[in-house]
């Protein structure tokens, strides 16, 4: 199957969020994008009803270890909503709180507690995503990968299956790489 270009995710990703990505304002850093991207990611991931304690109770994107995002993952949240969920992003400090989100950004300082973290969010509904070599073998989700100056990412379609997610076939498709049920 034919990957489509990159120029055309961030194309999708841009009609999704234009104040990031506007002709007017400066280039966005590696990290306004990936904050852009953990919210779209949201946007194209099915989560079971009962990932939700109520129909309105907030949608958790969770960061656990030293954030690399700065404010940029709390001014993309600001004032956001999914589904009628208002967005909330929590800065996780146990493992017990992993469950608790539904989208998990792993820090590259986790990287020694990555087999528990993974083991800890496998609990429960939770998208994993990091940015660390192996992460998907590891039995993550979402990896992200810079080419150049780009964002790409890999996607882990066994992984999130196993945690009862749904990836739409519009995000796989853009995927640099997806790794599914027996592929390796």
């Amino acid at each position: 199957m034919r990957r489509k270009p990159f120029f055309e995710l961030l194309t999708c990703f841009a009609l999704l969020a234009p104040s990031v990505l506007s002709a007017e304002e400066p280039q966005p850093s590696e990290y306004e994008l990936k904050a852009v991207f953990l919210y779209n990611f949201a946007k194209f991931v099915e989560w079971p009803q009962e990932s939700f304690a109520s129909p309105t109770a907030p949608f958790t994107v969770g960061v656990v270890g030293q954030s690399p995002f700065g404010g940029e993952l709390d001014r993309t949240a600001q004032n956001k909503t999914l589904n009628g969920h208002p967005l909330a992003i929590k800065y996780v400090r146990t493992l017990s709180e992993i469950r608790a989100c539904h989208i998990l950004f792993i820090c590259a300082s986790e990287r020694k507690r990555l087999a528990d973290i993974l083991k800890s969010a496998s609990a429960g509904n939770v998208l994993t995503v990091a940015e660390t070599d192996r992460f998907l073998q590891a039995g993550g989700m979402i990896r992200f990968v810079m080419e150049g100056n780009k964002v790409r990412f890999d996607i882990n379609d066994e992984a999130a299956k196993n945690a009862g997610l749904h990836i739409s076939s519009k995000l796989l498709s853009v995927a640099r790489h997806v790794e599914t049920a027996g592929a390796k």
